[in-house]
């Protein structure tokens, strides 16, 4: 399906916002499964301060490149080209990591950490998707 530059950003956009609430959702039932019954509040704080500072300062760059990108060919264009190749190339080797946080035996009983660790990175794609909005800046 090929998208105009306005539909390829906000797809863009959309896409980092469902990863963000995802990894969000995954890491609170992560926590349901493994948690040892004490609301992490400490781990979440953190979690929300550092990711929201790393998605306004380092990962906002990432998101203005990608839309100067998709500005870059305003015509209709195909929806995979909306990241570049070196992206969808690290975003397998993301998936993973994630997976094994979870699943090793450590991940099991940190669960407060794998939550934090997930919220930080959903707070920081979250904050950082404001360039492929039409009121982001």
């Amino acid at each position: 399906m090929k998208l105009a530059e306005r539909g390829r950003s906000l797809l863009a956009g959309t896409v980092w916002i469902t990863v963000a609430l995802f990894l969000a959702i995954r890491g609170w039932r992560h926590w349901e499964t493994f948690g040892d019954g004490s609301f992490p509040w400490p781990w979440l704080l953190l979690a929300a301060v550092i990711g929201g500072a790393k998605g306004l300062f380092v990962i906002t760059k990432s998101a203005r490149r990608i839309a100067t990108r998709i500005a870059a060919n305003p015509g209709p264009q195909w929806f995979w080209t909306i990241y570049p190749l070196q992206l969808l190339l690290v975003i397998p080797l993301m998936i993973l990591m994630g997976w094994w946080l979870r699943t090793s035996a450590w991940g099991e009983g940190h669960a407060g950490v794998v939550l934090a660790v997930y919220a930080g990175i959903g707070a920081a794609l979250m904050v950082s998707s404001r360039p492929f909005f039409p009121w982001g800046c």
